[in-house]
């Protein structure tokens, strides 16, 4: 199942991350990126009673007052992995 992401997940997004990627980088920017206020939205793929997956986009800034988003990072456990999970992220 693929939802939006919540408060009560962000220790699971943060796991996720960690073992999705070989350093701590990629959590770490979910965190800031939250804490800058930048996040647009958030989403998490989910097996039952588990987050295994997850996707953000945050504002991208440029000299415009046009809106811009970034996608990034976008994480899957590597057990779920090769099973469609970060494409249906992507879609949403």
């Amino acid at each position: 199942m693929i939802r939006h992401a919540r408060p009560a997940d962000y220790a699971a997004i943060r796991a996720v991350n960690l073992a999705a990627f070989p350093e701590a980088a990629e959590a770490d920017l979910v965190e800031r990126l939250r804490g800058d206020g930048d996040v647009v939205f958030e989403m998490v793929a989910e097996a039952p009673g588990e987050v295994v997956g997850h996707i953000l986009f945050s504002r991208l800034w440029a000299d415009s007052a046009d809106l811009y988003v970034a996608l990034a990072p976008m994480a899957v456990r590597p057990e779920h992995q090769r099973r469609g999970l970060g494409s249906a992220l992507v879609r949403g």
